[in-house]
């Protein structure tokens, strides 16, 4: 069975990549983009996470990879 996928529009910023992971380990998925992480399962809640750098049209945040840095088992961006 081919997976489907719904459009939701999360937020109006135009940041050029985003990732998905359990942030808060409650086995919902929440998504991270450019300067925010936006919490599921609904995504109306966002949160800072830091400044992104902007090139004329273009913003630097093209690899948010989620990832357990220090083996604690939480993932961080």
């Amino acid at each position: 069975m081919p997976l489907r996928f719904t459009k939701r529009v999360v937020s109006c910023e135009t940041f050029e990549s985003c990732g998905v992971f359990d942030r808060q380990r409650r086995r919902i998925l929440d998504i991270v983009s450019g300067e925010f992480w936006y919490e599921g399962p609904s995504f109306q809640k966002r949160y800072f996470i830091g400044k992104v750098g902007r090139y004329n049209e273009y913003y630097d945040d093209s690899q948010p990879l989620p990832m357990d840095i220090n083996g604690s088992g939480r993932w961080t961006s």
